[in-house]
């Protein structure tokens, strides 16, 4: 069960760093022991997380417990992941970053990205100006504070759409798979960059897969940014093992008792991790509705009242300027008016009848008229 009872240090600076201990379960201990050495992931020595196994291994119970230590910490939190899976972490999202919750729409995950990202550039220009190569050095700038982007089923996010190159060009259904297909390449472009640019300026990736390799969306270069790696499951095959480790010989293995003993075997995973030998583990594990019970219950965990990134943002970092009430530009009523210029005639996208494209299929046509 998860340690409601313990204190969890908050984040006051970036030179304390108490908070980047965060606990997710309970190692194996030796023979003869009642309990094992709580295991931790440290952020201080490792920026990222590759977390790997197959569904029901207990992926998402990691996530839980990451993602409430984070957030009572003082972190900001953000979170992609497919509309129809986002269900499972409904309990975050009164309490991510302003515009943190791309689970809405493939657009909507860029638009998350890309504001993690740019303010992760924010950060660097501020550190480069001051001389500082890491915000850890940073004690006199309330706006550095730990930001954790998490990139849950990225197996289903990053699989292509299938384009049904049977139909015409400009039918709807083949332009739609084509823009989501671009979108997802967004995504996976801002989490990659995030994960080699950002880990000196504070943020966080932490990416749940099934598989972990180049089919699935998850590249070398990702995952080699990532030093702490965990694989779920008590069961995992020599393959899953040399995909999911860089070095699979030197990760522990789970014992044949603990395999075969049910209810034991639950939940169970092994780890490879910076600064720390290789751990059989169990992850804790709480229901969401008592995760949300005690961030609801505390005085600092913030909230936010706009949860979902706004139109005027969505356009911002897609470039689909016409979301809006108008021609590239925001309706009257619209908090964010100005945000957009109006649409230039010559901007405009036009289907093979005439008919403008707006939107996602703009978007495709667009991308298509620049790769011609």
């Amino acid at each position: 069960p998860y340690p409601f009872d313990r204190d969890i240090p908050t984040f006051t600076s970036p030179g304390d760093t108490a908070w980047t201990q965060a606990p997710l379960g309970c190692a194996l201990g030796r023979p003869g022991d009642d309990t094992g050495p709580e295991f931790r992931i440290d952020l201080a020595s490792a920026s990222h997380t590759l977390l790997q196994g197959l569904p029901m291994s207990g992926k998402s119970v990691n996530i839980n417990a990451f993602a409430y230590w984070m957030l009572q910490a003082g972190a900001e939190l953000a979170i992609v992941d497919t509309p129809d899976k986002a269900v499972d972490f409904e309990w975050i999202k009164l309490y991510v970053r302003d515009g943190g919750w791309g689970c809405e729409s493939y657009e909507a995950m860029v638009a998350t990205c890309g504001m993690v990202y740019a303010e992760g550039k924010r950060r660097a220009a501020i550190l480069k100006r001051r001389g500082i190569n890491n915000w850890f050095s940073i004690t006199d700038d309330p706006s550095f504070r730990p930001i954790v982007l998490i990139a849950d089923e990225y197996t289903g996010l990053m699989t292509p759409e299938r384009v049904p190159k049977a139909l015409p060009k400009d039918h709807p259904m083949r332009v739609e798979a084509e823009a989501t297909n671009g979108f997802k390449d967004m995504v996976a472009t801002f989490i990659q960059k995030i994960a080699l640019e950002m880990r000196f300026v504070g943020v966080h990736v932490f990416v749940s897969t099934q598989l972990g390799n180049t089919k699935t969306g998850v590249s070398t270069a990702l995952k080699a940014a990532c030093g702490n790696r965990f694989l779920m499951g008590p069961n995992a095959s020599d393959n899953q093992r040399a995909n999911a480790f860089s070095a699979p010989d030197s990760v522990a293995e789970v014992p044949e008792n603990v395999k075969t003993t049910a209810g034991v075997s639950k939940g169970v995973g092994v780890t490879e991790t910076e600064g720390q030998p290789s751990r059989v583990f169990k992850g804790y594990f709480a229901p969401t509705a008592t995760f949300a019970q005690h961030l609801a219950e505390s005085s600092t965990v913030r909230r936010t009242d706009r949860p979902e990134p706004t139109r005027a943002e969505i356009a911002e970092h897609t470039g689909m300027d016409d979301l809006d009430d108008g021609a590239g530009q925001l309706g009257d009523d619209d908090p964010w008016i100005g945000r957009r210029a109006p649409k230039a005639d010559a901007d405009r996208i036009y289907s093979a009848d005439g008919t403008e494209l707006r939107g996602a299929a703009a978007a495709a046509r667009a991308a298509k008229n620049a790769g011609a």
